[in-house]
């Protein structure tokens, strides 16, 4: 029996995908048109999962399509400066507890993490 996990989507994607919706939208473009005008076209299937937050999006894509819909990149990238917002839940709860440590305690932390990260 084959268990599947499903991933969390990220705020910060999930933001991005929104501003994309909207433009594209705004445009009058179908998400099967504006994956068409791309300079490397990319299916309506992919468009949706960029636009709900479901698949990251490079920097590169991002700004062929706000070529493609003549918006600065800027556009996509207002007001996502508030770090509680880009953080997951888990992610925000580490936080507050490693701000909660000594100095000496977080920096124990730090050298035990990148140590299984080199594993």
């Amino acid at each position: 029996m084959t268990t599947t996990i499903k991933k969390e989507k990220h705020p910060l994607n999930v933001k991005i995908g929104e501003r994309i919706r909207v433009g594209r939208k705004a445009c009058g473009l179908s998400q099967h048109d504006l994956g068409d005008m791309l300079p490397k076209p990319i299916t309506f299937q992919q468009v949706q999962k960029y636009e709900k937050g479901t698949n990251r999006i490079s920097v590169l894509m991002l700004n062929d399509i706000a070529e493609t819909m003549q918006l600065p990149l800027a556009y996509f990238l207002e007001d996502l400066q508030d770090i509680k917002n880009t953080l997951t839940e888990m992610e925000w709860k580490i936080l507050r507890s490693v701000r909660g440590l000594s100095a000496e305690s977080q920096q124990a932390l730090i050298t035990l993490l990148n140590e299984k990260m080199a594993r």
